[in-house]
C-alpha cells in the first residue's frame, strides 16, 4: 500500500504538468490570408501642425509636392488556429499559450507580378500607356525586392513613390495590376491635376 501510495504522489504532479502542456483553445480565426482586392490610391498629404493625409476626390486640383500614394489591400482569413482543448489543469501558467491573430501566418498564395501603368502621358520621358514600373518604388524598395519581401511577411498597406515627377499642369492616372496566385487584379486611381 506505502508502494502504492509513494508511486501516486511521484506520479502524480508529472500527470499534472503533462495536462497543462497540451494544445490550449485559441478562438477560431484564420491564421491565412487572402488579396480579395488591391488598389492603388492617391492621396494628398497636408504638413499642417500634423501631417494629414486625405484621399483625393476625382478631377482634384493638387501640388505635386503633396502628392502621396498607397498600396492597400482588402483580405480574408481562412484555416483554425488549432484543436480546442478542454483539459483541465492545477497549473495555469503552463497552459499558458499564444494564439494566432488573423493573417499571422502569411499568404498561401504568392504575388507573381506587380504593374503600375500611366493612362495619360505622365512626363517626356513616360508616356501613356507606358509601364511606371522602372520609376516606382514600393516601401522604398523596387518592386520585384518589394514582391520578395511580402511573399515571406504580406504588409497591409505600402507607400508607393515615383522617382521621377510627373508632368506640371496635366491630367494624372494611373492602372495597376497585381497577379496573385492564378488571379489578376486590376484598379485604376482616381484623376486629378497636377499644380506646381
Amino acid at each position: 500500500m506505502k508502494k502504492l501510495l509513494l508511486v501516486a504522489l511521484l506520479l502524480g504532479p508529472l500527470a499534472i504538468v503533462v495536462e497543462s502542456c497540451r494544445t490550449c483553445k485559441c478562438p477560431d480565426t484564420g491564421k491565412y490570408l487572402k488579396i480579395e482586392r488591391a488598389a492603388l490610391t492617391v492621396y494628398s498629404l497636408e504638413s499642417k501642425p500634423t501631417p494629414v493625409l486625405t484621399p483625393i476626390s476625382d478631377s482634384a486640383k493638387i501640388k505635386l509636392s503633396n502628392l502621396s500614394f498607397a498600396l492597400e489591400y482588402q483580405f480574408s482569413y481562412y484555416s483554425r488556429n488549432s484543436n480546442p482543448h478542454t483539459g483541465f489543469s492545477f497549473i495555469p501558467a503552463a497552459n499558458a499559450c499564444d494564439c494566432v491573430g488573423p493573417g499571422e501566418s502569411g499568404s498561401k498564395d504568392k504575388i507573381v507580378s506587380i504593374t503600375i501603368e500611366t493612362v495619360n502621358k505622365y512626363n517626356n520621358n513616360w508616356l501613356a500607356g507606358q509601364s511606371l514600373n522602372s520609376i516606382v518604388n514600393i516601401n522604398g524598395q523596387r518592386i520585384s525586392d518589394f514582391i520578395t519581401d511580402w511573399n515571406i511577411n504580406p504588409i497591409r498597406t505600402s507607400v508607393v513613390t515615383f522617382t521621377e515627377l510627373a508632368e506640371e499642369e496635366s491630367w494624372q492616372q494611373f492602372k495597376l495590376t497585381i497577379v496573385y496566385g492564378s488571379q489578376q487584379f486590376n484598379s485604376t486611381t482616381k484623376t486629378y491635376w497636377t499644380l506646381p
